[in-house]
């Protein structure tokens, strides 16, 4: 019985090996392509060669928009079958007999059996491959060299992402080498376009059809110096040589950009870096690339220029996000208010390392990061863990991104608060994980900066038997992803345009209602427009408030005068503009005059004043204008 289970079991494992080795493809391990291609009448004919071994027959996969004409191996034609048939692909088998050898050079010319293999994007002039196909016969590919020679009519010529090269001493044609094998080929056709190559570190290929000489140059010239900035940031550019096409296609690949006005130089050189030098891990999920652009593209170019305009952008996306406004200054990247949030969350993450390192030892920092990553698979997680790591390599954001991007959108909240023996930092809403810059003001006059992480209700920064500290500064630098205290919200006229709903509150004192209604009409076009009582407001929404004053701003005006800051300004020939923010932190705005022919002027000058959070005509002319002032006393400590 015995001997006879020990049997069973070994015809088992023989069958279950058999059934491993049958279900595997044959394994091909080198491509001699040619290709004609006839881009007038988008067609193409192929011939492959390959070194292919059987497993146990000869097996290989071919896009189903390319016919099959023959087969051989070691120059002898053979039959074939198609095994496997599928929308997109076919697969093909020649038997092999048990005595032939498993290693063979097989030949298969194949050609299109319609123009669908070809993307015409631009007329007669620009035609691109369709790359998602599969062009080439293929099967198990573990160390495939892929060699392309191709030919296309005169008239065209070719670029690629990957390495061509054009042949001299054969009309029209190209080769491509590669070591790996090729996921996806971009092989674009040009009639017509102008080719300009320049030398300066790396080399450029300028394609063009409108440029004259003049401006071919200037573009150049303007080229590599956006090229030198972006280097200054990110490092040496990833490529040694660049093919950029001037066209209204947008594409872009490693060493390969098609340049359209709706983008910058800036931009598609960064992508350069971050897109084709490394690769993302989900195309659907790059904003923590869109936030490492807006700090190095967007940012830094500020902080270089002031700290003050730097930190004012900093300012204006937390002052935004607290009145549930879309940044504006991050609107470029995504109009979602969801992704709108995963940009900000990753942004500031860049702003707290900025202030731990300085901003040289970061750009350092990501410089390293690009060198060790080059045509790696990279995601949000793995950049920013190694960033952190550098402060401290037990911090794991892994915990910290689960609990932001749960598809809610969650802003933390805190203050400073004072006990008996401590001072704390307290979340009293929702609490979460987070990244808190605190700086500390000894009685000898240092300063120390540390970074705290938290993910507790309350956490103690500080006891006081330590008596020498006479002062505690929270997030002084706007580092933080956070919801604003009302104190230190910035009203600005700006806000209102924003919003997509405005209400409109007319004051039935005022004479020509009717006009002044056309002119905030005419004025906000763009904007649906709700007129209404004052007593129907609805606190959701911005509200301007035509000819009256809420009850709790009477002290704005006495019955002759406005009243602003100390000073009295004539109402008869005057009128206010004057942003307040209402119970749920929404951007209001009173126009205040007795007179319509002193408002009407200034709902025409609203946008001119627009950065401003309040100011006064006269007779149509400017006599003030001014912010409301902010404050964090809520972050502030001081014994």
């Amino acid at each position: 019985m015995n001997q006879y289970l020990k049997k069973t079991r070994i015809k088992i494992i023989i069958l279950f090996l058999l059934l491993i080795y049958f279900s595997f493809s044959s394994e091909i391990s080198q491509h001699f392509l040619g290709v004609n291609f006839d881009i007038n009448n988008k067609s193409a004919t192929f011939i492959d060669k390959f070194k292919c071994t059987a497993n146990p027959h000869f097996e290989f996969t071919l896009s189903a928009k390319l016919n099959v004409k023959s087969v051989s191996i070691d120059d002898v034609p053979k039959e074939y079958i198609i095994s496997k048939k599928s929308k997109s692909k076919y697969s093909y088998k020649i038997k092999r007999n048990i005595w032939e050898p498993k290693d063979a050079l097989i030949t298969v010319r194949y050609q299109t059996n319609s123009d669908s293999l070809f993307k015409e994007i631009k007329n007669n002039k620009l035609i691109q491959l369709n790359a998602d196909e599969i062009y080439y016969p293929k099967g198990i590919e573990r160390s495939t060299k892929l060699e392309i020679h191709l030919q296309v009519s005169n008239d065209w010529s070719v670029v690629s992402n990957e390495n061509i090269i054009k042949l001299k001493d054969k009309k029209n044609s190209y080769k491509i080498s590669s070591n790996i094998s090729l996921k996806q080929l971009n092989l674009f056709f040009l009639k017509n376009y102008n080719k300009t190559p320049q030398f300066n570190d790396i080399l450029l290929n300028l394609y063009s059809n409108e440029l004259d000489k003049t401006e071919k140059d200037e573009f150049i010239t303007l080229f590599f110096k956006k090229i030198k900035k972006i280097e200054s940031l990110l490092g040496p550019f990833p490529n040694t040589k660049i093919d950029l096409i001037l066209s209204d296609f947008s594409f872009s690949s490693n060493s390969l950009i098609f340049f359209n006005q709706k983008t910058t130089l800036e931009e598609v050189i960064f992508n350069q870096y971050f897109k084709h030098n490394i690769y993302p891990y989900n195309n659907k999920e790059i904003f923590w690339i869109y936030a490492i652009q807006a700090y190095f593209l967007e940012y830094i170019p500020l902080l270089d220029k002031s700290y003050k305009s730097a930190n004012l952008f900093r300012k204006e996306i937390l002052n935004s996000h607290s009145k549930s406004l879309i940044p504006q200054n991050l609107i470029l990247f995504s109009d979602n208010i969801y992704n709108q949030y995963k940009i900000q969350t990753y942004l500031f993450l860049l702003f707290t390392l900025e202030d731990y390192f300085g901003k040289n030892k970061l750009i350092n920092l990501v410089q390293e990061f690009l060198s060790k990553n080059k045509n790696k698979l990279i995601d949000d997680l793995k950049f920013y863990q190694y960033l952190f790591s550098k402060i401290n390599p037990n911090f794991s954001l892994d915990f910290y991104f689960s609990e932001r991007f749960n598809n809610e959108i969650n802003y933390s909240f805190f203050e400073i608060i004072e006990s008996d023996k401590s001072i704390s930092i307290l979340q009293p809403e929702k609490v979460l994980p987070i990244f808190i810059p605190l700086r500390f003001h000894h009685e000898n006059g240092k300063i120390q900066d540390s970074l705290l992480f938290t993910k507790s209700f309350k956490t103690n920064i500080f006891s006081k038997i330590d008596d020498n500290i006479i002062k505690i500064e929270v997030d002084k630098n706007n580092s933080c992803l956070r919801k604003l205290h009302e104190t230190e919200l910035e009203i600005k006229i700006k806000d209102i345009y924003y919003y997509k709903n405005i209400q409109i509150v007319i004051s039935s004192k005022l004479k020509n209602n009717e006009k002044i209604k056309s002119q905030i009409t005419k004025h906000f076009k763009s904007k649906k427009l709700d007129f209404v009582e004052y007593e129907n407001i609805n606190p959701s929404w911005p509200a301007i408030i035509i000819g009256d004053l809420p009850s709790e701003y009477k002290y704005l005006s006495t019955k002759y005068d406005l009243i602003l800051n100390g000073r009295k300004f004539y109402l008869k020939n005057h009128c206010l503009a004057y942003t307040f923010n209402n119970q749920k932190s929404i951007t209001n705005l009173i126009i205040y005059s007795k007179s319509s022919i002193q408002i009407l002027p200034l709902i025409e000058k609203l946008n001119f004043f627009k950065n401003y959070s309040y100011f006064v005509l006269r007779n149509g002319n400017n006599a003030d204008k001014g912010f409301h002032k902010t404050h964090s006393k809520q972050l502030i400590w001081e014994n």
